[in-house]
């Protein structure tokens, strides 16, 4: 693919706006169902379930479903993991206890381990690859404008409607998603990855040994963080949880497109250690 292909075609764009949905479907929940389960008596072992369930369900699933997308393609996974987040959310709505909700929780982290996964390959075989680390900036942004919109909305809307109003709001946003994915065009497996037989290796990587122990370092402070921080604040009467995360996602969506291209210029760790190392200092402060 020449260096000045087009980025931004009808592949990209749509792979684009349907995460902005599944996002979007996601962040309305992520300050409120701590919340939610806290009005249903859980304790605070059940809080940090809420996201670890979810978490864990979808790191499971990923290398299996990394084989699936090299020999089958992404377009199922795509459709399957919009599909999970969509059932999960009307799921809530008839939730009676906190057991069902955190049962709810694994089978909504199983969408979270499909269409990310399967998203974020499609970016990467339809984007031309000097304009790689860009597409990634690009399809992040999509991620970091449901984070906008998500966390705020959802805590008014859940105090003013009611978490069935919200629970349904999720699902609406995850049937758009549904609809964006399904005119996705297929992109086709190369001819000798389809019926390959499965072996260990195809789920192991030394290569990616590095990357996958720097986004654990990152992710383990903050699931505890996104856990808590709604039931903090609102302990502590400082307002809608949600403004937290818009304010990180401002942060994040001034940053992320430059840093693509940057990466694309200077390689891939002058983009990642500075960021290590500013999360680092956040964290401690």
């Amino acid at each position: 693919m020449p260096a000045d292909s087009p980025l931004f075609t009808r592949p990209f764009v749509i792979t684009c706006l349907a995460t902005f949905f599944f996002y979007l479907s996601f962040y309305l929940l992520l300050p409120t169902m701590p919340l939610y389960v806290a009005g249903k008596g859980g304790t605070p072992a059940q809080l940090g379930l809420v996201f670890g369930l979810f978490a864990f369900m979808a790191m499971v699933l990923r290398p299996p479903v990394g084989w699936i997308i090299d020999t089958r393609g992404t377009h199922l996974v795509l459709l399957a993991g919009m599909a999970i987040f969509l059932l999960a959310s009307l799921g809530y709505t008839a939730a009676g206890s906190v057991e069902t909700i955190l049962a709810l929780r694994l089978f909504h982290g199983m969408g979270m381990g499909l269409f990310p996964t399967a998203a974020t390959v499609l970016v990467a075989e339809v984007a031309p690859p000097a304009r790689r680390g860009e597409a990634m900036g690009w399809f992040g942004i999509a991620n970091s404008a449901g984070l906008i919109i998500g966390p705020a909305a959802g805590t008014a809307l859940a105090a003013r409607m009611g978490f069935p109003a919200l629970f349904l709001s999720a699902g609406g946003m995850a049937a758009l998603g549904l609809a964006c994915t399904a005119i996705l065009p297929r992109v086709g497996r190369p001819p000798e990855a389809r019926g390959r037989a499965v072996r260990w290796r195809d789920f192991f990587s030394r290569a990616a040994i590095l990357p996958s122990a720097i986004l654990l370092f990152l992710y383990l402070p903050y699931g505890a963080l996104v856990s808590f921080i709604p039931i903090i604040a609102t302990r502590r009467g400082l307002g809608n949880p949600g403004v937290f995360y818009t304010v990180f996602a401002l942060a994040v969506l001034v940053v992320r497109a430059k840093a693509g291209r940057l990466s694309d210029r200077r390689g891939r760790a002058a983009v990642i250690l500075p960021g290590m190392l500013v999360a680092a200092l956040a964290f401690a402060v």
